[in-house]
């Protein structure tokens, strides 16, 4: 809960792109160990 306001104060391109490398990041390592 607390990072939530935090994460509010990063613009929506910074939010947008690090969210989707994040995903992409999960979405690989589930790929090669699920």
């Amino acid at each position: 809960e607390a990072i939530l306001p935090i994460w509010g104060h990063f613009p929506a391109a910074a939010r947008t792109r690090f969210s989707e490398r994040l995903s992409l990041q999960l979405l690989r390592r589930w790929i090669f160990f699920g």
